[in-house]
């Protein structure tokens, strides 16, 4: 038997996992790059980060990972 947790988490990217990947190549990034390129990763960053929460609403009928939950 499944339950239906709490909707929003599944979309927050920070409990869905979709930002732990993109968090590991932006401090990979960070050790490489100069202050100049690291405006642009934290714009690629904040792109990504927007591009997750859009995919998840864009996608209702297939639910993400973590919203459903065994009783």
């Amino acid at each position: 038997i499944l339950r239906y947790s709490n909707a929003t988490d599944a979309c927050n990217p920070y409990k869905n996992g979709c930002l732990s990947a993109l968090s590991e190549q932006f401090h990979q990034k960070l050790t490489l790059t100069s202050a100049v390129g690291l405006i642009f990763v934290l714009l690629q960053v904040l792109s990504l980060h927007g591009s997750c929460i859009l995919i998840c609403h864009s996608q209702p009928s297939r639910p993400p990972v973590g919203v459903y939950e065994p009783i």
